[in-house]
């Protein structure tokens, strides 16, 4: 199946209120759509804009506030428009405040305005020193008609193990989000896809913000272009790249892809980059914390994507599961069987995940927040009625072999029963 993709290099003007600043991104939607692009890309912060209508503009902390205050707006303008024109619709990221913290977050809009979110993994030091940004949710990849596919936001493209988690979870096109304010800054992001697309063997598509907005102190200058790269081998154009815009100048940019083109240069290649990928066919973890670490946060994307076949890859043959105030199982088949039923009793997704590990590689330790939805009875526990829950939770590891041989998950089940009404 032929997947038409948009990336725009998004135009920064400075809008002189909320509808106006919809009316411009509705008109950007309908020109993309009307091209026959069925998943359309916009940059990182683009919606940042929108600050120089309010009080404030010119002062990055207040227009922080001002459009963080408008959420709930631009979520139902976002979705509102990929109803609209029966398309998946990548907006752009947008700040997101809630429980005290600030993240950078990048909503994923199916046609019919259900909205699945991917969170920045490393902030730039104006993100972390000026706006207070924290990370936020691990890499994941989300189903599509077209197959898996991720979203790394700006400076994620630039670390080799984000986009490489959500390959080996199945994607095989790369959504890149992004907002340079210099051509240093915007090099960093295309040599970084380019540089993805070819050891993944994957399509990467990039969309910035371009142009100038001197009211604005969060988006003053803008500099890129949108453009769509690819492997760098036979069947692909000779330098990888499959489509790109001109310089600073605004636009979609728009490239036909096809996933069975992806499946077949990792096969048949003149090299196997995806296949050869180092880190998991090594026999140790002699490189410590980044592998053991990238072990773990790969096996928590994919629990996170509900591809639970990628998430049984990462453990070994004989892995020793114990469950939380229960007995310890042992092997893929009881594991698998475990998650099946799981899965059939809970909708859950883990945030805030933070991974610990030890020098040697072998231990390792991760502590998030598990949200839930408990939706079927499960044996021995209260009626399900739908509903939801937030537990902190923990999980211990051992790994042999690049692959998780323990895991161990602690929650307080107290909490859980009492948050579902039992008490």
């Amino acid at each position: 199946m032929t997947l038409r993709i948009a990336s725009l290099a998004y135009p920064v003007t400075g809008p002189a209120s909320f509808d106006a600043f919809a009316d411009k991104f509705n008109a950007l939607v309908a020109e993309g759509a009307a091209a026959g692009a069925r998943l359309l890309l916009m940059p990182e912060y683009a919606c940042m804009e929108v600050a120089s209508a309010f009080p404030g503009a010119g002062d990055v902390a207040r227009e922080l506030a001002s459009v963080c205050a408008l959420r709930p707006q631009f979520l139902d303008l976002f979705a509102s428009a990929a109803r609209r024109h029966g398309v998946w619709l990548v907006p752009g990221s947008l700040p997101w405040a809630e429980d005290g913290r600030v993240r950078n977050r990048a909503p994923l809009i199916a046609p019919d305005g259900s909205i699945k979110y991917q969170d920045k993994s490393v902030m730039t030091r104006f993100e972390s020193e000026r706006w207070g940004v924290q990370s936020g949710n691990p890499p994941a990849t989300f189903e599509t008609p077209w197959g898996k596919i991720g979203i790394a936001i700006c400076y994620d493209s630039e670390f080799p193990n984000i986009v490489r988690a959500q390959t080996e979870a199945g994607a095989w096109l790369i959504l890149v989000p992004s907002c340079t304010d210099t051509i240093h800054g915007f090099n960093r992001v295309r040599l970084s896809a380019r540089a993805r697309a070819l050891e993944n063997q994957c399509f990467v598509a990039v969309a910035p913000t371009v142009g100038l907005a001197p009211t604005l102190a969060t988006l003053d200058e803008n500099i890129g272009y949108a453009a769509v790269f690819g492997p760098l081998d036979r069947g692909f154009p000779e330098d990888g790249v499959i489509a790109r815009g001109v310089p600073n100048t605004p636009g979609w940019v728009f490239a036909d892809l096809e996933q069975h083109r992806i499946e077949t240069i990792r096969a048949e290649g003149a090299v196997r980059n995806f296949r050869d990928w180092p880190q998991p066919r090594q026999k140790s973890l002699e490189r410590g914390s980044m592998t053991s670490e990238h072990v773990v946060r790969a096996y928590y994307a994919a629990f996170n994507a509900g591809d639970f076949d990628t998430m049984v890859s990462y453990l070994t043959e004989d892995v020793a599961h114990d469950i939380n105030q229960g007995g310890r199982e042992i092997g893929r088949s009881a594991f698998r069987a475990f998650m099946a039923h799981m899965d059939a009793c809970y909708t859950e997704r883990l945030e805030d995940i933070v991974i610990l590990s030890e020098p040697g590689g072998t231990h390792a330790a991760a502590e998030f927040t598990v949200h839930g939805t408990y939706k079927a009875t499960d044996s021995g526990l209260p009626e399900a009625t739908g509903q939801t829950y937030t537990l902190p939770a923990g999980a211990f590891f051992e790994l042999r072999d690049g692959q998780i041989a323990r895991v161990t998950n602690f929650y307080n089940l107290n909490d859980w029963l009492k948050q579902v009404g039992a008490e």
